[in-house]
């Protein structure tokens, strides 16, 4: 995985279902950097899991692996309640890159109290 396009990427813009560098939601920014490293998965997992209102991953184990201890790659996903409403791609054990609404794209801490508690768990991808 190329951290120097993670950086390349900051202060992109939020945008809606976006999935390019002219904006990001964050699973298009996810899903953006997964095919940039070669990684497959589909465009519409994210969606259709959303409308349906059940956690990101819980149901695709075809695609991804729980892990306890998170890699740079990995993906940190975030609840909202009971539901996931947020990921982001972990790019070293503490610090993830994601798309905001309010910021764009921006790196996080997990350590901060506006994800600390909300964090639900880490995600690898199967090769």
């Amino acid at each position: 995985m190329d951290f120097e396009l993670y950086k390349s990427l900051i202060g992109v813009p939020y945008r809606e279902n976006g999935r390019d560098r002219s904006g990001f939601d964050c699973y298009g920014l996810v899903l953006f950097l997964g095919k940039a490293n070669g990684l497959d998965m589909p465009e519409s997992l994210y969606l259709e899991e959303r409308a349906d209102r059940h956690g990101l991953f819980e149901d695709n184990v075809r695609w991804f692996e729980c892990v306890d201890t998170p890699q740079f790659g990995d993906l940190a996903t975030f609840r909202h309640g009971k539901f996931v409403t947020h990921v982001g791609m972990m790019i070293d054990r503490f610090r993830f890159i994601h798309a905001t609404k309010t910021s764009g794209t921006v790196i996080s801490s997990l350590d901060s109290l506006l994800y600390k508690n909300k964090l639900e768990g880490f995600y690898r991808w199967k090769n």
